[in-house]
């Protein structure tokens, strides 16, 4: 990784066989090595180094952090150098020093790059958030997990309600296959339906070959030549699963640090999800609840003018009983012959 003092032709060199080269043997063993010259070693595999660049002694270190071998610090010597104990343990505490500077500044690059995760991840979620309609949060969710994984496709899937172990792809982002978006998948066949079985992330970076997973239910991952994806599980509310999964048309490496950040975006998602449904569910029963105050609104105003006019018919039912008992009364006085009557 990091060289001084050596021809440019050396630092091309390719990687070296843990088992042939001495460098890998210091890094299985984890003990120190000296050469004091390389031409009468007949242990000493790389020849070349001698005859090409003319070096001849060496001494060699392993660089190991907490139990994790690191690399190897090596000296080379373009002169015999005879092997000095005290100056290979020099060399080893240097080394030791140099694993801690090395860890240290891996935790360091690490601590920065799951900062500048986390803050994508919050940016994300919020724009996630700010939707609360259900389509829209889908395909959002699809796209944030493509972003953050830097993969090819993303896919949401979310089971629906009308079946226990199925799921029906919601939102999907770099496809190219036509009619990927509400294509059902089937608990237990194909890399998201072992995740709806299992509730438990999968990855294989080797989807074609991958003996684990039953082809056949998910044939659109071979249509869309993937070589490699991570899929983990949407957990919804009522114990329904669905599953998010990422994938790339090249060769990659799933680390776990992806895994991890996936299994966060999918918690965010959830909840989201479940904020846009419930939204949803709300916006109906208040369109419900509507109509029906306006059916009683209507029926109320119905029940008061029938009510008024049973009261008005009762008002007049007195007055009109005067009358005509005057009326009466006034027609038994009249003659029958007379012309008034």
């Amino acid at each position: 990784e990091a060289t001084t003092g050596v021809p440019e032709g050396l630092r091309t060199i390719g990687g070296l066989s843990r088992t042939e080269s001495r460098i890998g043997r210091i890094l299985q063993s984890g003990q120190p090595s000296a050469v004091e010259n390389m031409e009468a070693d007949p242990e000493w595999r790389l020849e070349f180094l001698a005859r090409r660049f003319g070096y001849r002694g060496m001494m060699a270190v392993p660089v190991i952090a907490q139990g994790e071998p690191l690399g190897v610090l090596k000296l080379v010597f373009y002169q015999p150098h005879p092997v000095i104990p005290g100056a290979l343990r020099l060399l080893q505490a240097f080394g030791d020093q140099a694993a801690l500077v090395i860890k240290n500044a891996g935790l360091y690059a690490d601590a920065r790059r799951r900062r500048r995760e986390a803050d994508t991840l919050a940016h994300m979620a919020g724009e996630i958030s700010a939707s609360l309609n259900p389509e829209e949060v889908f395909q959002r969710i699809a796209e944030a997990a493509r972003t953050l994984a830097e993969s090819d496709t993303a896919i949401l899937a979310l089971n629906d309600g009308e079946g226990e172990r199925g799921a029906w792809v919601l939102g999907v982002v770099g496809e190219q296959t036509e009619g990927l978006r509400r294509i059902s998948v089937e608990a237990g066949r194909g890399v998201g339906g072992i995740v709806l079985a299992t509730g438990r992330p999968f990855v294989t970076e080797s989807y074609q070959g991958d003996s684990r997973i039953s082809h056949g239910g998910d044939d659109w991952n071979r249509e869309e030549r993937i070589v490699a994806l991570a899929a983990v599980p949407v957990f919804l509310d009522g114990g329904r699963r669905g599953f998010l999964q990422v994938a790339y048309r090249s060769p990659r490496r799933i680390s776990f640090d992806l895994v991890e950040m996936l299994e966060r975006l999918a918690h965010h998602a959830a909840l989201a999800i479940g904020n846009a449904r419930l939204h949803r569910t709300i916006k109906e029963h208040m369109t419900e609840l509507r109509a029906a105050q306006a059916q009683l609104l209507h029926s109320g105003r119905l029940a008061a003018l029938g009510q008024w006019a049973a009261s008005l018919a009762h008002t007049l039912k007195g007055p009109l009983a005067g009358i005509m008992g005057y009326a009466e009364l006034a027609l038994r006085r009249i003659p029958p012959t007379d012309p008034n009557r």
